[in-house]
């Protein structure tokens, strides 16, 4: 079984399973390429969230209209949630002036929304704000927002069944929920919009599904939905979720050595990682050395 743990939990490492194996391998370098990356954006889009703080308090002193008010309060509540979100990435704030910046991202958010009730822009970035709140932590407290995010989401596709970014946030929360089959709906409409987007984001899901049907040990249901993942285009990015190193292995708990090839031929063709241990298993049941 594959299991990975976050890199930050094993000391820059992340964790392998395969049967009765246990290999520990260095994290792909695209994730040391995110974090230097990561760190250059959190300082610009700071500024660059301060910045549209700064411009829509400006803004609405002489907004003259309810559709430019709405903008403007959509666009500072965007500023106070981001501003809020990073400081808190970074360790830069406490958590009482966290508080205090999402209070006030809530309040504009409000505010856009009774001025504009039938658009859908503020129920997204309202929604997003509580997305973010409830995706990256563990207080049962912030993922408690994960309820409202949903109905934001819901209620943006309601009003706008065509919005790319708002199916593709409420499959994201529906991920959170653990509703996968949800979340491959919204994925699929969202396709419609933007193909790239939902076909990438739906490889994502159906592996995902393939790792929670493996760790109950339905290896039929398993390999049937990494190689729907698979369907829906193999990405080169080694951060992505990977089917094939999976297929391998329950692949070779069938005795079904040439697919177990097969896949490990494609994962080598998409410079896909597979563990040494796994590929010295496979030569040696099947008499096979590649």
């Amino acid at each position: 079984m594959f299991n990975a743990e976050p890199p930050g939990g094993t000391g820059g490492f992340v964790l392998v399973e395969l049967g009765d194996m246990n290999v520990r391998h260095a994290v792909p370098f695209c994730f040391a390429a995110f974090l230097f990356l990561a760190g250059c954006y959190l300082f610009d889009a700071m500024a660059e969230y301060e910045a549209d703080i700064r411009s829509a308090s400006r803004g609405l002193k002489s907004a003259a209209t309810d559709r430019e008010r709405a903008l403007l309060y959509s666009k500072r509540g965007t500023g106070y949630s981001e501003k809020a979100r990073l400081s808190n990435a970074r360790g830069t704030m406490n958590r009482e002036e966290y508080e205090r910046l999402f209070s006030l991202a809530l309040m504009d958010f409000d505010a856009s929304i009774a001025l504009a009730t039938a658009a859908p822009q503020a129920y997204l970035e309202r929604g997003t704000a509580y997305y973010y709140r409830a995706a990256y932590s563990a207080d049962a407290a912030d993922r408690a927002f994960v309820d409202k995010a949903l109905a934001d989401f819901s209620r943006a596709i309601e009003i706008d069944g065509g919005n790319g970014q708002a199916l593709d946030m409420r499959g994201l929360t529906r991920l959170i929920q653990r509703d996968c089959a949800g979340a491959i709906v919204d994925f699929s409409l969202e396709m419609k919009v933007d193909e790239r987007g939902g076909r990438l984001r739906l490889a994502e899901t159906y592996c995902t599904l393939g790792g929670q049907d493996q760790e109950k040990k339905d290896y039929t249901k398993a390999i049937s939905d990494y190689k729907k993942a698979i369907e829906m285009g193999p990405s080169r990015d080694g951060c992505d979720c990977d089917p094939y190193a999976p297929l391998v292995w329950l692949y070779m708990q069938r005795k079904d050595y040439n697919k177990s090839w097969e896949m490990l031929g494609k994962a080598k063709a998409y410079k896909k990682w597979i563990p040494p241990e796994l590929q010295g298993e496979l030569e040696k049941a099947s008499g096979k050395h590649s």
